[in-house]
């Protein structure tokens, strides 16, 4: 596995005679945030690799970013969110990515389901061991309970307004092209759409 960040600097993406860069033949995972400035990167590797994008519900992202932006001193700006889903929705468009719906992924089958196809794309072979205390591990890369949180599970669409009201006024507005690319992964109903 190789972290997309590790090319942000690197003149050259694939190994060159003086053994540098990145190896197609040994390689199977390059895993990363996209952005719109990674794209022609992502592209070429599309030719070699079927991309894999781990989702949510956009709402229960948002809630998240929003978050963690108040121990930031520059938070993403609301009116960036269409270019941010706008990457997204190239990359479903072109690239024919495997999305995984993690938090349509309930029970511990779910979760091992979900593993085994990921597995099957990357072209990797983890042992049932792995899967199992990888399904059994505890996320640790959580922000633990917090009221946006609590309100989003509890279908507190208002609460939320109030909190998050540009954001979820530009969700809505972005929402005839991510609800096709949503309901096809197999999300249903989720609050914010019409």
């Amino acid at each position: 596995m190789v972290n997309l960040d590790t090319f942000s600097n690197n003149p050259r993406l694939f190994e060159g005679i003086d053994g540098h860069g990145l190896k197609p033949h040994v390689t199977n995972i390059v895993a990363g945030h996209f952005y719109m400035n990674c794209m022609p990167m992502i592209k070429t590797l599309a030719q070699y690799w079927r991309p894999i994008c781990s989702m949510r519900d956009p709402l229960a992202a948002i809630i998240t970013r929003h978050e963690s932006n108040k121990k930031e001193t520059a938070p993403v700006d609301p009116m960036i969110m269409p270019f941010m889903f706008n990457v997204f929705t190239h990359l479903m468009m072109r690239m024919d990515p495997y999305i995984v719906p993690l938090d349509l992924a309930k029970s511990r089958s779910d979760k091992i389901k979900i593993l085994e196809d990921v597995s099957n794309v990357a072209n990797v072979s983890p042992s049932k061991e792995y899967l199992d205390s990888y399904v059994d591990r505890k996320p640790i890369n959580t922000l633990g309970e917090y009221p946006l949180k609590e309100m989003y599970h509890e279908g507190d669409m208002e609460g939320l307004k109030k909190e998050i009201g540009l954001q979820i006024e530009v969700l809505k507005m972005l929402e005839p092209d991510l609800r096709p690319i949503l309901e096809k992964v197999g999300y249903r109903d989720l609050m914010w759409w019409s």
